[in-house]
């Protein structure tokens, strides 16, 4: 039987091969979104886990390497060292991709795209009140308020606690 991690870390080496193998065919981030179909990523992770796929950035110099995230209880991911997300660690140095990126790793594919067409940047998702998220994205509520208390809110109180040394 195979522990969560190895089942993602199969899900990653998965999506990495599919990636290597097109390289030449079209833009990385059209790559890994399309390497996994709903099919094989239902075979490949179990119910309830979250299928763990490299970060890309189309401009971006930063290494493409894995995605360490938990499930906690709450329905949050716990990232573990953004660095390896291929992430800038500290989210004020996001660009609008890494945070659309960040929010579709999480699980929020469609409202991912909110940040985007909001041109939303790491300075300004830590610059963002409840209300900003909960009305100024156009969201559904539910998801706006997951995305709000486990996402932005714990990604400001860090950049804070980081800031503040």
């Amino acid at each position: 039987m195979f522990t969560r991690r190895s089942q993602e870390t199969q899900v990653m080496n998965l999506a990495l091969s599919t990636t290597r193998l097109q390289r030449g065919t079209g833009g990385f981030a059209a790559l890994l979104a399309g390497s996994l179909s709903n099919k094989e990523t239902a075979r490949a992770v179990p119910s309830g886990a979250l299928p763990a796929v490299a970060e890309v950035k189309e401009t971006s110099v930063l290494p493409m390497l894995t995605v360490d995230m938990e499930n906690k209880e709450n329905g949050s991911l716990d990232v573990k060292n953004s660095v390896e997300n291929g992430r800038p660690p500290d989210p004020a140095d996001w660009a609008v991709i890494d945070v659309v990126n960040y929010f579709r790793t999480a699980g929020f594919e469609e409202q991912a795209n909110a940040f985007q067409e909001q041109e939303i940047d790491g300075k300004s998702l830590l610059l963002m009140t409840r209300n900003d998220v909960l009305t100024g994205l156009s969201l559904k509520l539910g998801p706006a308020l997951k995305i709000y208390e486990y996402h932005v809110k714990p990604l400001q109180t860090q950049h804070l606690k980081n800031n503040s040394l």
